[in-house]
């Protein structure tokens, strides 16, 4: 009886987490419009602290800032 009650907490446990988990899985993807440009992130190669979301020059030194990242997904291999 014991073991009959360990079982079915532990499944109901699984089922609960696969619920709620399951309404989270939403991609970047799938949220935003069909057509829609994401955004960039430009830094500094000297001065990593110095971010923009445009392209530009560095407030520092004066170094074109080069893109680092999108919120694109990466290409599968």
């Amino acid at each position: 009886m014991k073991l009959k009650m360990i079982v079915v907490a532990s499944v109901m446990a699984a089922a609960a987490l696969f619920i709620a988990g399951s309404g989270c899985s939403r991609s970047s993807n799938e949220s935003s419009p069909a057509g829609s440009q994401t955004a960039a992130l430009y830094t500094c190669p000297m001065h990593p602290s110095v971010k923009s979301d445009k392209p530009g020059s560095c407030s520092i030194c004066g170094m074109t800032l080069v893109r680092v990242s999108t919120n694109a997904p990466a290409a599968k291999p």
